[in-house]
């Protein structure tokens, strides 16, 4: 018989709080309270050795508030996760098509081979790697003519960047550290709208330069592992994008700022990268 289909259902809380309720001088506010609630929600199944599966969606909930929380901002996300089959041409030659996490090299983070995988910059650096990583829709090879040989080829046809905030959040590209020609600019929108309509600025405040989502705009990566004992040696290679945004200023902010402060000022925002 067929092993038993294999349910899973995560649910992650995290809260955080400051001990400073103070801002930085001129610059962006932070928050004060943030609460994160994530639920990973799969099913998968094993059916042979030449055949297996899984489908799985992913949910997301914040709510964070710089200081009163009558102005607290809520935003939810629903996106699927790991969700492919993989497939067994023959006992040494495996496909796996779908939703996947691609990760490569025994690095955590930071892996000079990971060249596929792009990341959850959300939350910061303190929280499970697992929950950084971010499923691609991807086309995976993986030959094994020997035991101690493996070669991995895989192609994402549609371009996915890093996930972040731009701005409203502590970890946000445009937060508490953002660079001092940006200051002004944030002090003069701080004064005009209420803390809610600040945090949620993120989606409006800048876009993102990204390829139109074409096959021929993806990205492919090979990699060739020999196994020697307690020894890998391997080598990577990739046709890839950076997955971290370069920022321009959206146009209905500009005409904001524009209209209220100086196109010098106006010119150092529009030229910040990440």
């Amino acid at each position: 018989p067929a092993p038993p289909r294999l349910w899973r259902a995560v649910v992650t809380l995290r809260g955080a709080t400051q001990t400073s309720w103070d801002d930085l001088p001129g610059g962006p506010p932070k928050d004060v309270f943030e609460l994160r609630t994530r639920a990973l929600l799969s099913a998968g199944q094993t059916v042979s050795d030449r055949f297996k599966w899984e489908l799985g969606v992913r949910f997301d909930a914040l709510m964070h508030t710089p200081k009163e929380i009558n102005n607290a901002a809520f935003q939810f996300e629903a996106r699927p996760w790991e969700s492919y089959v993989d497939v067994a041409a023959y006992s040494r030659l495996r496909f796996k098509i779908g939703e996947q996490i691609i990760s490569w090299g025994r690095l955590d983070v930071g892996s000079a081979a990971d060249v596929l995988s792009p990341y959850d910059l959300r939350e910061g650096p303190a929280i499970d790697i697992d929950a950084l990583r971010i499923p691609t829709p991807s086309v995976l090879a993986t030959w094994f003519p020997v035991d101690a040989f493996q070669l991995d080829v895989a192609y994402t046809p549609f371009f996915t960047p890093d996930l972040f905030d731009v701005a409203g959040t502590n970890y946000s590209v445009l937060g508490p550290n953002a660079p001092v020609g940006l200051t002004p600019l944030f002090a003069k929108l701080k004064q005009q709208i209420d803390p809610s309509s600040y945090v949620l600025l993120s989606d409006q405040l800048a876009g993102v330069n990204a390829p139109s989502a074409r096959p021929d705009n993806g990205e492919v990566g090979a990699r060739a592992t020999w196994r020697a004992g307690p020894y890998d040696l391997a080598v990577t290679y990739g046709f890839v994008r950076s997955k971290l945004p370069a920022l321009q200023i959206a146009p209905g902010l500009a005409s904001l700022l524009t209209a209220n402060g100086t196109a010098a000022e106006l010119g150092a925002a529009s030229t910040v990268q990440s």
